[in-house]
Formats: C-alpha cells, structure tokens, sequence
C-alpha cells in the first residue's frame, strides 16, 4: 500500500481502532515544557469515501483526505496574561481538499498576546472578519457546502475540485491568511469588537516585511473589523455578527474598483435539558468582488451568497441540513455565475476527538454564457459520503 493510500486511510483506520471508546474519552494533545513555556503539536486529519455522479456522464468512487498539523507555543504570567506562536500546516492533501488558502504548505504562522484587555495575533493568520464571524449550525464543517474544505466533485478535464470556479463562502474572507495585525477585545454586555489590517496580499509570517508581486488590480491596505453579540436567555442563547472589509486597488485597470465585503450572520440555541439541542441559523454575504476574489472588484455587479441551516443534538449525535446558494453577477470577461445545494448529514461522536459523518450533497453551477464539460450552461452533482474527522 503506498503512502499516499496510507495518509488518506488514517482517519478512517483510526475510527475503527477508536469505536468502542466512550464519548467522553479522547486523547489529549502532546505537549512538553522548557522552562517556562510549553510547547504542543495538534493534528486534524480528515478521511471521507464518498460515491458521486455529475452531470455529463462522470461518476467516481474514491477516498478523499487532508493532514494538517498545528504546533503552538506558549508562556503564561500571571494576571491572565500570556504570549505565544501558533502555526498550521497542510502536510498533504489530495485534490478535493485543503484549497482554502490555495494549497499553502503553511497555512498560518503567527505571535499572539492575551491579556484583560484583549488579544492581539500579529503574522499570518485569518482577519478578524473571518474569525468573529458567526453563522448557520454545520453538522460537519470541513464537508458542509459553506466554506467547504474538501468536496467530492473535481472537474474531469483538470482534475482539480469543481468548487474552485466559485466556493461559497459566508463568512468575510477577504484577507486569507496574509500577514496582518488583529486586535479582538474583551467581551462587554455580551458585545466584542474585533479588526484587522492587511498592508498588502502576501504570506509572510510578519506584516509590512514583504510587499508582493507588481501586478495589475493588486491589493493592498485590507481593513476589517467585526461586531458579534451573544446571550443566554435562560434555556435560550442567541449569537449574532456583523462584518466588512474594505480595500485600496494598488494598480487600478479599466473597469475595477476598490474591494468592499460585507457580512451577517445569527444563530440561536434551544436547549430544553442537558442532552438535546436545536441549532438554527443563517448567514449572508456580499461584495463587489467577482466569486469574492478581491483582484476581481469591479465597479458594476456583485457576488452575493446565502446559507441557512439547522441541526439537532442528542448526546453524541447528531442531525443536520444545510441550504446554499449564491450569484456571482456578470462583469466583462466572465458570465453570471449561480450555484446551489443542499447537504443533509448526520454524525456520531465517537469521542472528544473523532467525529463520523454520513451525508449527502447536491449542487448545482449554471452561467449565463459558455458550457461546463458536458456542453451544457448547467450542471448538477450529487454526492454519498461517510467522513472521519480526528482532532487533537
């Protein structure tokens, strides 16, 4: 069995050697001191079988799989202060997942402070737009159709998954994980306010040491900022956020604009006893920029995106649906693109640690002008799929 086959396999083998462990076992993540700092390494590794069928005849089963490793380091002083570093890697991943930030080995490297009067993270990591964000309950997030991680659909002539030409994404993304500084505040009445600012669009681990390639309708001085409310209400709680970025077009061309980006998201929980949960919620986004990639703002049309959810709990189990659907408007040089679907699920956690996943998923893309790969303006997948997801 080659290596690769192993990799994708682990979750999955882990699941079964896992099984008979009650819910509230788990394993904790490895962790060491030197003096007086700590260092940990967590993992995530995510394994589905899936069986799907897209229009135009394709059909495929397969095993689809993603490793990421996250090692941090961290010293507490006293008074509820601490400082550290936390990274992310994607050790390996196939072509249906881990292209949230385009395949980047090393997704996040960033320092952080936490104190009582709030956190600062300085590097490469996500904005707080993107972090405060709430949204609609996700039975399993990595293989929900929002923000979706990895995806049982590839396009046959490149290979590479069909979400690329347009991936539904609700929470405010516009900064990726460039280098940026974010500063999250303290929670006040149940009220936090959060920001970001982006200098330009690159990956180094530290803001303003790296200015990027001279290319035309680069963007640079990113600014984000995030206000999220939550409260319990007795058996009842409600989480709610507002987001926006905004942007400077460094090299304008004829047609393009400044980046604008705005979000909206509400949740609320009912939870009649300790054992049962109901989870509803939904979230919308819009921006100038085309299929949200903010080198793609133009000064007419919008790319708009809505997903709603709901899910039920009991115990370790769980159930769940989700809806999506988005319109990135025609701007010269790309048609009106639409996509929708629907993803049912339902999951057991096996322990704090891994949770299985069996589920469903439909979408559909149509454009306004050109044919997908089976000569058609419209185009329909569906999808069967058990996932593992191992987290420590």
């Amino acid at each position: 069995m080659g290596l690769r086959r192993v990799i994708a396999l682990l979750p999955l083998l882990v699941s079964v050697i896992a099984w008979p462990a009650r819910a509230d076992d788990g394993w904790s993540r490895p962790q060491a001191g030197f003096g007086d700092w700590t260092v940990s390494l967590g993992a995530n590794l995510s394994s589905a079988v899936f069986s799907d069928h897209q229009g135009g005849g394709v059909a495929h089963r397969g095993v689809q799989a993603f490793a990421v490793f996250t090692p941090s380091l961290w010293r507490t002083f006293s008074s509820d202060w601490e400082v550290g570093a936390k990274g992310s890697i994607l050790a390996w991943h196939d072509n249906r997942s881990g292209d949230n930030y385009g395949n980047d080995v090393f997704e996040l490297a960033y320092l952080y402070m936490q104190s009582p009067y709030g956190r600062i993270e300085v590097g490469q990591q996500n904005g707080a737009a993107y972090t405060q964000s709430v949204g609609a309950p996700l039975v399993d997030g990595p293989a929900a159709i929002n923000d979706a991680n990895i995806t049982f659909f590839h396009d046959p002539a490149t290979g590479l998954a069909f979400i690329g030409i347009f991936n539904l994404r609700t929470g405010v993304f516009a900064s990726a994980n460039q280098a940026k500084v974010s500063y999250i505040s303290p929670r006040m009445d149940g009220f936090q306010l959060s920001g970001s600012f982006t200098p330009y669009q690159t990956k180094a681990v530290l803001p303003w040491t790296m200015v990027g390639h001279h290319v035309s309708d680069r963007v640079k001085n990113i600014a984000e900022g995030n206000l999220n409310y939550t409260k319990q209400f007795g058996s009842l709680s409600l989480q709610a956020s507002t987001s926006f970025a905004a942007a400077h077009n460094a090299a304008r061309t004829a047609g393009h604009d400044d980046v604008w980006d705005w979000g909206l998201g509400i949740e609320t929980d009912y939870a009649p006893d300790d054992a049962n949960k109901l989870s509803l919620g939904a979230a919308y986004r819009i921006s100038n920029a085309y299929a949200f990639n903010i080198r793609q703002a133009f000064t007419s049309g919008t790319t708009s995106n809505f997903d709603v959810g709901a899910m039920w709990t009991h115990g370790d189990w769980l159930a769940g649906i989700e809806y999506e659907t988005g319109t990135a408007e025609a701007v010269p040089g790309s048609p009106t693109l639409r996509e929708r679907g629907w993803n049912p699920s339902v999951a057991y956690n096996v322990n704090a640690n891994l949770q299985m996943t069996l589920g469903w998923q439909y979408l559909h893309f149509h454009q306004s002008a050109g044919v997908f790969y089976n000569g058609k303006p419209g185009i329909g997948m569906r999808a069967a799929y058990l996932h593992a997801n191992f987290q420590i």
